[in-house]
């Protein structure tokens, strides 16, 4: 099958709706079995973590997730390797902090020994809609704007 596949059955098993949740020794055995072993985690932070210390995290309570929810799955079927793509919205913590927001991700899965494996998971913070000026030149929160940088001129758009 070529193409995107846009949540699929067999994209939903493989992006995250079997996702275990992070709690107690189940949890951390399916993540065992999920991950690959060279599995690689990049943060919305550009920092990277293996497998081991994914887990780790994980098993030591520094990475708590209360709630996730996916959206706008997509699956790309490449043979015995799959990339998704989709949004997350999160509720967790991670060393204390909040981390709790909505999260555009990829995943890359590849089959092996008949189960799928993730390789490689890549996550990036969806940031608010920046304020847009008003008449006065004053912002207002939450409404949309854009800006352009020009030649020693800042330009802004409506």
């Amino acid at each position: 099958m070529r193409g995107w596949v846009d949540e699929s059955a067999r994209g939903r098993r493989r992006a995250g709706w079997t996702f275990p949740r992070p709690r107690g020794r189940g949890s951390i055995e399916a993540l065992e079995r999920l991950y690959s072993d060279e599995y690689l985690a990049i943060d919305p932070a550009g920092a990277t973590f293996t497998r081991a210390q994914d887990i780790a995290n994980v098993k030591s309570g520094n990475f708590k997730l209360a709630t996730f929810k996916l959206d706008d799955v997509k699956v790309k079927v490449h043979g015995e390797m799959d990339v998704v793509t989709g949004r997350n919205t999160i509720k967790g913590t991670y060393m204390g902090k909040d981390i709790s927001g909505v999260y555009r991700f990829t995943d890359a899965f590849v089959k092996r020994a008949g189960r799928w494996q993730v390789l490689s998971t890549q996550g990036t913070a969806i940031a608010p809609p920046p304020a847009k000026w008003d008449s006065s030149g004053r912002f207002r929160p939450g409404t949309r704007a854009s800006v352009t940088l020009g030649p020693r001129l800042l330009v802004r758009h409506a």
